[in-house]
């Protein structure tokens, strides 16, 4: 009987050191609370001035070339704002969508990395969607061809992007 229980606390013992150094490893990662660990989908909550400095090249090309050139820019800006608020200004190179057509479309953005845009006061509705879209790329991977795509979160909002050196213009799309 005692035999049995050395076993127990030796093999006890192991699993606390396996999961410790498991748990080291995620650590050590660099992975954060908003990007999700494992998913071919991962999320970014970044600030505007970090998503800029990420995404240079892309929002050049989308800023130059306008809406239509999401595609071949690698870049889709999804303003989640209301009809009116975009009307009034958006980012240029901007698409105005609601959630639920984000949602029903997420196929079509094969290869393009994604920003959702709302309201600073809005930014747990964008964590919420990017949350929602993630596992549907998740589910449905293979369908979808995922390559690693990444939706960028905006953590300062619609008033951070405005606030930096992007080009802003009004009206709706054409």
């Amino acid at each position: 009987m005692q035999l049995a229980h050395k076993s127990f606390v030796v093999l006890f013992a192991l699993t606390v050191v396996v999961l410790l150094v498991v748990g080291g490893f995620v650590l050590l990662s660099g992975k954060n609370a908003d990007e999700k660990v494992g998913s071919t989908q991962p999320i970014k909550v970044v600030t505007a001035k970090e998503f800029i400095n990420i995404k240079d090249n892309s929002l050049k090309k989308l800023q130059s070339e306008g809406y239509g050139s999401w595609d071949s820019s690698g870049l889709l800006i999804v303003d989640l704002r209301d009809n009116k608020s975009f009307e009034e200004e958006h980012i240029k190179g901007s698409g105005h969508y609601d959630a639920d057509k984000v949602l029903k479309n997420i196929g079509f953005t094969k290869g393009v990395d994604l920003v959702l845009v709302v309201n600073k006061n809005e930014v747990q509705k964008a964590k919420d969607i990017a949350e929602k879209m993630a596992n549907i790329r998740e589910k449905y991977k293979s369908e979808l061809r995922v390559q690693g795509e990444k939706i960028y979160v905006i953590s300062d909002g619609y008033e951070g992007l405005k606030a930096t050196n992007l080009q802003m213009e009004k009206g709706g799309l054409d």
